[in-house]
């Protein structure tokens, strides 16, 4: 099968004007490939391999007002939005716009060779796989900070006095490749089997990153800006400037400038054996199966960071794109990138303590050692399958940081060693009964690991690349004594079975966690400059409850039409309790768990054309993503519908067409912020996209 199929994202924004690398307003393309056959005496040898490639744009809009002040009906600002005295009105303290041109390209290919020997029980594999995934981002952002002041506010708008204005480029080549391979041997007889499975995957990231913004002050500007509405996605926007010509006419100086290099390797060996006695799903009576699994990870990071000595005017070197961002009466001055790059980046004086010191802190190493033995006893007839097992999970692990005293960083790594073991119980029962109706309960406690960054990581720094646009740099910490999130978790489902294919099914489930993992963040404001503090803490105790319904079918008749529905719904209900500094705090969820997911769609088929017609609809309600110190510190992201179209005829014996619409709605990512997430925080525009696919078969 060979598959190629061209791109058409909607969303233009300033069109690359000011790309590291030059970019594609809207089109890209791809193709993949898939070759599979037999051969050999008796069909013994088989091979599968696939290739594919893809390069898309992805341009955006970013527009956000991450921190809020909050005033008294007298003007008196306040501490936040607890002070009895608060007037019930946020005010934006910045507003800010980001325009983004990306270039996304992944390309990927995978071998698979299987051997079955004639008159054997026998069967054995080898993949080998490799994955590129590499992309240009160019970041121009532009920000109004407003200074600790606000007039004539009502609930529709107000003025502020504007403190400073910014100007940032940035510049980031992700780059990241993974290989590996993975083997694998089985033997089968009438009541036996035994598996032997191992792996090796190697990955490495790399990033080189030029930051560069640039700082007005101007004297006697301000700006006048309304309520959010649903034209602004809840956002209040900039309805005018009392002085326009400041804007770009103001002095600006250089307020950053740095070049980060990041670099990661990752090594992961992977290692099991099993055997089972009479535990094949087709096996009746009592069975077994044992065996043990070996891991072991190794992971490194380097951050090489160049920082620059500050304060050279700039105003030669910016200029007007003339593009106006959404919610901003004019266009803003930006960076000129090419000029910089070539006539005054080289001039740069390297600030070395700060060099030193962020280069140093953003390092670490770390190893990881799994050993789990593990223990099934099943019983299984005609009605009731029965499963009872137990694993024993033996982990260790150092962990080697950067020594931090008093400020000064050295180079020289410090081991930290840790570990944990747990015996992991769980218990499946599953009873069929007449009519095509079955029950499933079951019982387990799970293990959460903290990922190696959680754990080791000293320090980071990191500017203008938050996924989320929102502050202006992130400082991440990791906690050397976090420990294993643990679940006790309880799921009952009942099904009904109709027709060939069709089911509809109800359940519930529960879920007692013990050190569940968040990640407490604090917002600092430093010198008009945004950080956002992350670091990852151990909950008191957390808890989770749903209910999930599905029902599909497939080739229903409805007035003479053919089609495959399908409908799920899921509704969660969470609590939890945290201690941080600041105090305790329960939370009415858990972070990234929303109230509702809902997916629906169905399949219609077009005889007429052979062919077929799909729709889909995706909704996921709003949920936290990170938690504060304080319930005003909270952010989040608003619920979001995604609705997808395709449709795909055969043209020839061999040749199909196929085409998409994705996000036909256009509803977009919004961010939440603040006690219950009340406030929009951030409006992303991705656009849409179109794909145009020729398949040959």
């Amino acid at each position: 099968m060979v598959d190629g199929y061209g791109i058409y994202s909607s969303f233009k924004g300033d069109g690359g004007s000011n790309a590291g690398n030059g970019s594609t307003p809207h089109l890209g393309g791809g193709g993949k490939m898939v070759f599979a056959d037999k051969f050999g005496a008796g069909d013994q040898f088989g091979v599968v391999l696939s290739a594919r490639y893809e390069n898309r744009i992805r341009n955006s809009r970013k527009w956000w007002q991450d921190t809020k002040y909050y005033f008294s009906d007298a003007g008196k600002k306040l501490a936040g939005p607890d002070d009895p005295a608060w007037n019930g009105i946020a005010v934006p303290y910045n507003h800010s716009y980001g325009s983004y041109t990306n270039r996304l390209q992944t390309a990927g290919s995978s071998a698979k060779f299987e051997w079955r020997p004639l008159g054997t029980d026998i069967y054995a594999s080898l993949l080998g796989f490799n994955y590129r995934q590499w992309e240009s981002s160019t970041m121009n952002k532009n920000d109004y900070y407003t200074k600790n002041s606000v007039s004539d506010l009502t609930a529709e708008g107000g003025g502020s006095d504007i403190n400073s204005l910014y100007s940032r480029y940035r510049y980031d080549t992700w780059n990241k490749v993974t290989v590996g391979a993975i083997g694998n041997v089985e033997w089968h007889d009438d009541r036996s089997s035994l598996r032997v499975r191992g792996g090796y995957t190697r990955a490495r990231y790399d990033n080189t990153q030029p930051y560069i913004g640039v700082r007005a002050y101007p004297t006697g500007l301000s700006l006048d800006w309304a309520a959010g509405n649903d034209g602004t996605g809840g956002l209040p926007y900039v309805t005018g400037i009392n002085k326009p010509g400041l804007v770009l006419g103001s002095p600006y100086k250089l307020s950053t400038a740095q070049t980060t290099y990041r670099m990661a390797n990752e090594g992961l060996a992977n290692a099991r054996v099993d055997y089972g006695w009479n535990a094949e799903p087709e096996d009746r009576g009592f069975g077994f199966v044992t065996g043990i699994e070996f891991r072991n990870l190794e992971l490194s990071r380097n951050v090489d960071m160049t920082e620059y000595k500050l304060g050279q005017a700039m105003n030669a070197y910016l200029y007007d794109p003339g593009y106006v961002p959404v919610g901003a009466p004019q266009s803003f001055p930006w960076v000129d990138w090419a000029r910089v790059k070539k006539e005054l980046w080289p001039k740069f004086v390297k600030d070395v303590p700060n060099s030193t010191y962020d280069s140093i802190t953003g390092d670490y190493r770390y190893t990881e050692r799994l050993v789990t033995p593990f223990l099934s006893l099943h019983y299984a007839t005609d009605d009731t399958t029965l499963v009872a097992g137990v694993r024993y999970d033996h982990t260790r692990f150092s962990a080697f940081q950067p020594t931090i005293t008093g400020g000064t960083a050295s180079a020289v790594m410090t081991r930290n060693t840790g570990g944990y073991q747990y015996l992991l119980p769980s218990f499946t029962g599953i009873q069929d009964f007449a009519g095509g109706k079955k029950l499933r309960f079951s019982y387990s406690r799970t293990l959460g690991r903290p990922t190696p960054g959680n754990i080791a990581q000293p320090e980071s720094l990191n500017c203008g690349d938050e996924d989320s646009g929102g502050a202006d740099c992130s400082i991440s910490r990791g906690n050397p004594d976090l420990r294993p999130r643990r679940s006790d978790n309880l799921d009952v489902q009942f099904e009904q079975y109709f027709h060939k294919d069709g089911i509809i099914s109800l359940g519930a489930f529960a879920k007692w966690i013990k050190d569940d993992i968040f990640t407490l963040t604090t917002t600092q404001l430093i010198d008009d400059v945004n950080y956002r503090v992350r670091q990852p803490l151990n909950a008191d105790n957390s808890r989770l409850y749903g209910i999930e319904f599905q029902a599909a079918d497939h080739d229903v008749n409805l007035f003479g039409q053919r089609i495959d529905p399908f409908f799920n719904a899921t509704w969660l209900k969470g609590r939890m309790s945290i201690t941080s500094d600041a105090g305790s705090r329960t939370l009415d969820r858990l972070i990234y768990q929303p109230k509702w997911i809902i997916n629906g769609g169905a399949t219609l088929r077009l005889p007429a054309i052979d062919g077929a017609f799909r729709a889909t609809v995706t909704h996921r309600g709003s949920y936290m993503e990170g938690i504060g110190e304080t319930a005003q510190d909270d952010n989040g992201r608003a619920e979001l519908t995604t609705v997808n179209l395709g449709l795909w005829h055969r043209v020839t014996k061999h040749v199909t067409f196929k085409y998409e619409i994705t996000n036909l709605l256009n509803d977009q990512p919004k961010f939440l912020v603040g006690n219950g997430l009340r406030y929009v925080s951030e409006v992303d525009d991705y656009g849409q996209g179109a794909f145009f696919h020729i398949m040959l078969r």
